[in-house]
């Protein structure tokens, strides 16, 4: 699958992602959420929080395993990530740094159709940002220190966004697929990286 099929993947995928959480009851989806968006876009509620990462987190996972080898999509990842890190950093949210950090160099750590291609890899990456978000709550905490329980308690409580990271990465490897090479509209040849 070219780029922009991944980006068109992970796109629709981002969005059933958020018609699922909508079903659910944890956000709204609606008329009234894209006027929340437009009347105040730099004042987003909760709800628009949400439902904009879990799109993003959707879209990330949809290109992530791809982020591996130079192309113009990785370059206005790192671009994109580099203005993240900044706004993160300035506003003092360093818990976030250090985990868009982490995840913005663990498609280079391999090479191409290496680990990132693994069908367990979402299910690893959600339990990785999980432990290092109980680390950074342990280290504020003045009794304790790190729990496993709390690192489950973490991805039970937000499990949308391990759906959405899970549906995002899968969507990838879903149209990378040999099988799909027989549908001319998915531009998927054995050379296509």
């Amino acid at each position: 699958m070219n780029h922009s099929g991944h980006v068109v993947g992970g796109i629709l995928t981002g969005g059933a992602v958020c018609f699922l959480a909508s079903t659910t009851g944890d956000v709204e989806l609606g008329w009234e959420t894209l006027n929340e968006i437009t009347k105040s876009p730099l004042s987003p509620t909760q709800n628009t929080k949400t439902l904009l990462g879990l799109f993003m987190t959707t879209l990330f996972m949809a290109l992530f395993p791809d982020l591996d080898i130079q192309s113009v999509s990785q370059r206005w990842f790192f671009r994109i990530v580099f203005v993240l890190m900044g706004i993160m950093h300035f506003s003092g949210r360093y818990d976030l740094f250090v985990i868009v950090a982490f995840c913005a160099i663990l498609p280079v750590l391999h090479q191409h159709r290496g680990w990132t291609h693994w069908k367990i890899t979402p299910w690893a990456i959600a339990v990785f940002l999980a432990t290092v978000q109980e680390y950074f709550h342990a280290q504020q905490r003045t009794y304790g220190g790190f729990e496993w329980e709390n690192v489950l308690e973490l991805l039970e409580r937000y499990w949308l966004f391990v759906v959405a990271c899970v549906a995002g990465h899968y969507m990838h490897l879903f149209l990378d697929a040999r099988s799909m090479r027989w549908l001319k509209f998915i531009s998927n040849d054995a050379n296509h990286h």
